[in-house]
């Protein structure tokens, strides 16, 4: 698997632009997927 941080503009609570650095994943199989019921484990991940 290989990472690419990107740099993304969030919403801030008082309605502002900050920004956050998130990692997205992918596999030979494409991107890895993530969030609620798609938890990664060490035997389990899933891709698009």
């Amino acid at each position: 698997m290989t990472g690419q941080e990107y740099t993304i503009a969030v919403r801030q609570d008082d309605g502002s632009l900050g920004s956050e650095k998130r990692t997205y994943w992918r596999s030979h199989h494409g991107p890895m997927l993530s969030g609620p019921g798609a938890d990664w484990s060490s035997e389990i991940a899933y891709t698009r």
